[in-house]
């Protein structure tokens, strides 16, 4: 294999992406509907080659890198992932309505911090959500974890969670059920992974939860708060829940989350821990996270010389395979 600069690979800083979203080159031919959904860095970089794509300051390599991280929180998509990814950039704008609710593409702009972006009918919305939420008023169904109870909304949680759905719907045939009292429980949850749920639920996003340092912290080490929600593990536990509980689009933002904070703060031994949750919590079609996990890899390929993340490799099943096919296609094996 010969080693090519990784730089080239690295998670786009947000300037970078930025610069290369306001290119009016890329912008139109990225929004265009037989491109608007490409995500495979090969089928990308055909379209950069064909088309003589350029923006100052990027290799045609690095350009590839950018765009298809744009492509996979699908900026050029729509105005308003863009809006939710650079809000600085729509200040005088009025956004439009996202076509369903779905989870920012950007990981590191929550929910309020948008709020001056958005119209007064979008703000008071939101503000109407989280006041629900805070409140539980007008709540008509409880759900609980070991640590916590939660005063919810079925027209609020049912619609985001096809499982909370069914379980409502006819609990009788559902995993979970529904008791008499009208309060459905997650004795089996993790009390932090269930608090960032149910802020998804209203929120759309999810952050510090009370109950964080209970699930990452060991006897010899007590993180910090600003470590308790980077940690790659946390976003690895909120994607098992929201896979087995069917909330989609938190999914969605845990993939986002976890490289966004893969990109700002590495830490080896964290994200192996996270890339052994991927693999031993969801199945082998489910390739979300496990996907992200693949491309940290592809980042750090150091990583892939070092003992602990040989023993992790391993110990993994699929991931050996799943990792070979990823660096073949990334164009990252040379003979």
């Amino acid at each position: 294999m010969r080693r090519k600069d990784r730089s080239v690979y690295a998670e786009p800083s947000r300037s970078e992406r930025i610069s290369v979203y306001r290119d009016s080159d890329c912008k139109a031919i990225f929004s265009g509907h037989d491109r608007g959904r490409l995500r495979q860095r090969k089928a990308i970089a055909s379209v950069v080659r064909e088309r003589g794509l350029w923006v100052p300051g990027f290799s045609t390599e690095r350009l590839t890198t950018i765009l298809r991280s744009l492509q996979k929180d699908r900026i050029f998509e729509h105005s308003s992932y863009a809006c939710r990814a650079f809000p600085e950039l729509f200040l005088d704008e009025e956004p439009t309505s996202p076509v369903a609710a779905s989870a920012p593409p950007s990981a590191t702009v929550p929910a309020q911090t948008a709020m001056a972006s958005i119209g007064r009918p979008q703000k008071d919305l939101v503000e109407s959500l989280e006041r629900l939420y805070t409140t539980g008023i007008y709540s008509d169904l409880t759900i609980s974890s070991i640590a916590k109870t939660y005063s919810v909304h079925r027209a609020i949680v049912c619609p985001r969670s096809d499982f909370l759905a069914a379980a409502c719907r006819s609990p009788c045939k559902a995993a979970i059920k529904e008791s008499s009292d009208g309060s459905i429980h997650l004795p089996d949850d993790e009390p932090c992974v269930v608090d960032m749920m149910m802020q998804y639920f209203y929120l759309l996003d999810y952050g510090q939860s009370l109950y964080t340092d209970n699930l990452l912290q060991t006897p010899e080490q007590e993180p910090s708060e600003s470590e308790s929600i980077t940690c790659l593990l946390l976003h690895a536990k909120v994607y098992t829940i929201a896979e087995k509980y069917a909330v989609d689009g938190l999914k969605d933002l845990a993939v986002a989350k976890f490289k966004a904070a893969a990109a700002q703060a590495w830490e080896p031994n964290d994200f192996l821990h996270a890339a052994t949750e991927a693999y031993t919590s969801t199945i082998d079609t489910d390739r979300g996270f496990r996907d992200a996990v693949l491309e940290a890899f592809a980042v750090h390929e150091d990583l892939l010389d070092d003992d602990e993340a040989k023993t992790t490799i391993k110990s993994l099943g699929s991931l050996p395979y799943d990792l070979f096919l990823y660096l073949h296609r990334e164009g990252k094996f040379h003979y």
